[in-house]
């Protein structure tokens, strides 16, 4: 996680891709951030906070639809290993073939078993309440086995749609980098190279998507002004 980065700021970026917490939904506007971004940065606090990583987990599950892998596979180059594996161990609930990819060498050794995790996140499987997570034992990361949060904890999708720009036109779209730079363009007006570097995907693709899409008379501005407006 960025150092900068701080527990509210977390918060809100979860609450913006759907996930019911206490706090502000992020701004979009001020704070363009993609559902793959929002989530591993919360690993860093899913570490020793056994609701976040199950949240985080239940959240995987249901939307794997859609995970944009190559955005995915290039923040996690930037993970240590730890949080990698722990990253690794959610996608590989989904058991779906396309995460392949970006966890085949997320693994670290199960002879140090912590990994710096609060002690709590193995404390019921360690006293025989519960078993120990095997997915997560694949990847080398023991933590009690982990369940499913109640839909309760999630916001109703089709406001989610509305509300995240990403998610929006990644159903419009597709899953692939013209859908978040359409995003970008509706929430406020950036050159190619601010675009390449948000998303981290290369200077000709941000170019020629722009492009496009322009020509195409995007962004549909009014979108995005009515979008900031709804609430749930």
């Amino acid at each position: 996680m960025n150092s900068e980065l701080s527990r509210k700021q977390i918060i809100s970026d979860l609450i913006g891709v759907g996930i019911f917490m206490s706090g502000e939904r992020t701004s979009f506007k001020d704070h363009p951030i993609t559902p793959e971004k929002a989530v591993i940065n919360a690993i860093a606090i899913a570490r020793s906070d056994r609701l976040i990583l199950q949240l985080l987990h239940t959240w995987i599950l249901d939307h794997a639809d859609i995970i944009h892998v190559e955005v995915l596979k290039s923040l996690m180059m930037d993970m240590s290993k730890v949080d990698r594996a722990i990253m690794a161990g959610l996608l590989a609930y989904t058991q779906d073939r396309k995460f392949e990819v970006v966890i085949k060498k997320a693994k670290v050794s199960l002879s140090d078993s912590n990994h710096d995790l609060d002690k709590m996140m193995s404390f019921a499987a360690k006293i025989g309440q519960v078993g120990y997570d095997q997915t997560f034992k694949k990847f080398g990361i023991l933590v009690s086995k982990l369940e499913i949060e109640p839909s309760k904890k999630m916001i109703p999708f089709e406001h989610v749609i509305e509300l995240n720009p990403f998610i929006k036109c990644r159903y419009i779209f597709g899953m692939n980098w013209r859908a978040d730079i359409a995003a970008l363009m509706t929430v406020n007006e950036y050159s190619p190279m601010q675009v390449c570097k948000l998303l981290r995907c290369s200077y000709e693709t941000a170019h020629r998507n722009m492009k496009d899409l322009k020509k195409a008379g995007w962004p549909q501005l009014t979108w995005a002004k009515s979008s900031q407006e709804l609430s749930f």
